[in-house]
Parts: structure tokens; sequence; C-alpha cells
């Protein structure tokens, strides 16, 4: 029997299974599935723009950048900004401490779940 997990989810699981989220909280919760919706809202917008193309045409026939670009961009932004807040990236990283009351994975993906399913 195969479950069906979403997009976002199948972002959060891949991050608490990499070992690269040890400091990430029940109390990130919110902001972590902040980062996932916008990992998903990216991949989205970047295969639009792929399969539409980088120009579109303007109403009087010419060619103009797609407002796909401005999307793209805005939501690798987001993404940037809130790998960081989670130290997701390797810099911010390097300035994180976990200490030994940090919660091991395995709880913060179970307190994940129960929060989108409670």
């Amino acid at each position: 029997m195969s479950v069906s997990v979403s997009p976002t989810d199948a972002v959060a699981i891949a991050i608490m299974g990499s070992g690269g989220a040890g400091a990430i909280t029940a109390a990130d919760t919110d902001a972590l599935r902040c980062y996932c919706e916008a990992v998903v809202r990216h991949n989205e917008t970047a295969n639009a723009l792929a399969r539409t193309g980088y120009l579109v045409q303007s109403r009087d026939g010419g060619w103009v950048k797609s407002p796909l670009n401005q999307l793209v961009r805005d939501n690798a932004e987001q993404v940037r900004a809130l790998a960081r807040e989670l130290g997701l990236t390797p810099a911010a990283r390097a300035g994180i401490k976990v200490t030994d009351g940090a919660t091991k994975p395995e709880d913060d993906i179970e307190a994940f779940f129960r929060r989108r399913t409670g």
C-alpha cells in the first residue's frame, strides 16, 4: 500500500531525513512549513518558466520578459531567507551550536506531521 505525500511534506521529509536539520525543533514548525511551501512554489514556477520560455509575446506582438521570471526570483529569495533562518545553509550552520537539549530529527518530523493533520 502506497501513501500519498504532498510536495510540501516531501520537502520536509527530505530536510529532516538529511541530517542537516539537527537544530530544528518543534518551535520551528511554522517556519519549516513556510520554507517547504516556498520550495514547492519555486519549483512549480521554475518548471512553468522552463515550459513557457523566458520571453512571451506582448499584446502588440513584440517579445517581453515573462512575468514568471520575477516570480521565480521572488520565490528563490524567500527560500534563501527561510533556509538561512532555519540553519539549512552551510554558512548558517557554521554559526549554530546544537545543545544536548535539542530534539532528535525523528521527533521533529512527528511534530511537523501532527501539526499538519491536527
